[in-house]
């Protein structure tokens, strides 16, 4: 079962190449749209960065709509220019490797650091309200934006434990120093949306499930206390997210056949 869940990680979609080619070697000093990211975790607020190049239409259409739609928001931090040509500002614009990036570009996060929205050119009015997402949610985002196989355990208020599989697949020496776990209560009203996005039906749930996502965005199966360890790593290998080694077989997963085009008469 392979299911894209672009309406849930449509930013880790994009983050994570923008991430993955971040460039090696010594860091660039520490600006001041940095340390405004860290005074905003550490109260617990999301953090709007707008990078841009010059002071432009686009640029003020996004600062209005941003105004508008963050004030009323305790949860989020003011919004925090990134003049990408600054000097001072260079270890934020490495961080996120936008050094070829559409701009202006707002990139959204979540106090843990894990960027939940991305808007290029231009913003909407409304859009900013999806980058809010459930506490478990930003757990899951920024463990597959680090590369990392998720297992979201789905557990009950009945305590039923954890389907024994996980604990097994935890301990797989192929996987166990690359996974994430993020546990959730089936009945956490704050967590109804990604519970919906995860396409289980709160309504049916009878014992604890387990989820697992990988990167950069896929719903790789759902599993309960019949799964075994070897029924995930089936999955898992499956879906291609085994290993980064580029010559596993199962990195290469069969192309779609290809309808030949109707010849015309």
């Amino acid at each position: 079962m392979r299911v894209s869940v672009l309406a849930l990680f449509a930013a880790t979609l994009l983050i994570g190449p923008l991430l993955a080619g971040r460039a090696r070697g010594a860091e660039p000093p520490v600006g001041p749209a940095q340390i405004a990211l860290d005074q905003a975790s550490e109260q617990g607020q999301y953090s709007f960065l707008l990078f841009y190049e010059e002071d432009n239409p686009a640029v003020q259409n996004m600062v209005r709509i941003v105004d508008r739609e963050l004030a009323e928001r305790a949860d989020a931090a003011p919004i925090v220019f990134v003049q990408v040509t600054d000097p001072a500002e260079q270890a934020t614009v490495a961080r996120f490797n936008l050094a070829r990036a559409p701009m202006p570009l707002l990139v959204a996060l979540a106090p843990n650091g894990a960027v939940t929205g991305m808007f290029a050119r231009k913003l909407a009015a409304g859009d900013l309200a999806k980058a809010f997402v459930t506490p478990a949610m930003t757990r899951c985002m920024k463990a597959m934006q680090d590369g990392r196989l998720v297992i979201v355990c789905v557990e009950t208020p009945d305590d039923a434990e954890m389907p024994e599989a996980v604990g097994r697949f935890q301990e797989d020496p192929q996987f166990k120093n690359r996974l994430a776990l993020v546990s959730l209560m089936v009945d956490d009203p704050n967590e109804a949306k990604f519970l919906d996005e995860m396409r289980i039906d709160v309504a049916q749930v009878d014992g604890a499930i387990a989820v697992v996502l990988a990167p950069p965005g896929v719903l790789i199966g759902k599993f309960d206390d019949r799964s075994t360890a070897d029924d995930i790593a089936a999955a898992v290998h499956e879906a291609g997210q085994c290993c980064d080694d580029p010559n596993c077989r199962h990195n290469h997963p069969p192309r779609a056949k290809r309808t030949p085009a109707p010849r015309s008469r």
